[in-house]
């Protein structure tokens, strides 16, 4: 974890407290089982992949969000992939660089819609690692994130 990280991480703990003080801990455990659904929901298990280039992996129908957004980042481990070494595609559509997303040219998702992601990086190593993908929309909220934590395959 980072610094970068702590203010969220506690802004977490309060609101975890607050629920579970006005709500009780069944409430709490609910919205956890909720949200270990969604995130197997939206991540194709086991598709992190090696590539030649980095690693690879696959979004399918999300649940979560439908529309535009203005910007996508993707953290591997806890450190930002730079944009213009990030891609998305949609299904049947070319790749498109995270840094040619914006405002003017947003990413559409829709629902149902499968997306492939590929991170250019160093090797990543055995093990599990954990992926971070945000999504900048100008939708209240106007930041949703999916944290995944997986074991990379191939090569």
């Amino acid at each position: 974890m980072s610094l970068r990280g702590i203010p969220l991480d506690l802004s977490l703990l309060r609101q975890a407290v607050t629920i579970d003080h006005e709500f009780g801990a069944a409430s709490l455990l609910e919205l956890a089982r909720v949200a270990r659904f969604l995130e197997h929901a939206f991540y194709e298990r086991r598709s992190l992949v090696r590539t030649p280039y980095g690693i690879a992996f696959t979004l399918t129908n999300p649940p979560l969000r439908l529309g535009a957004f203005k910007a996508l980042r993707l953290f591997v481990d806890g450190t930002l992939v730079p944009a213009e070494r990030s891609r998305v595609r949609a299904a049947g559509a070319e790749p498109v660089r995270f840094s040619d997303i914006d405002s003017a040219h947003p990413f559409r998702l829709t629902l149902g819609q499968s997306m492939r992601l590929e991170a250019e990086l160093l090797p990543v190593g055995p093990g599990t690692h954990v992926l971070r993908l945000e999504l900048q929309s100008a939708a209240i909220p106007p930041l949703v994130w999916i944290e995944i934590h997986d074991s990379v395959r191939g090569p």
